[in-house]
């Protein structure tokens, strides 16, 4: 069975094993919070604000990864 986690502090990522299945919920995040996500493997993203997504935006410019963005 495959399913999915929503997540929302870097605390709890802590519990699952497999990034790649974590949806993460930002919420007044940083170029250094994001790039702990990145080093962790966490390629799906929630933003539901202009600033977090243009600080995600700007963060991703020079990355070449696929990210998942809702």
């Amino acid at each position: 069975m495959h399913c999915f986690f929503s997540v929302h502090s870097l605390e709890s990522l802590k519990v699952i094993k497999d990034k790649s299945r974590v949806w993460f919920f930002g919420q007044a995040w940083n170029k250094d919070t994001l790039e702990n996500l990145f080093n962790q493997n966490v390629r799906n993203f929630v933003i539901d604000n202009e600033n977090d997504l243009n600080v995600f935006l700007d963060f991703i410019k020079n990355k070449n990864k696929k990210v998942n963005l809702l």
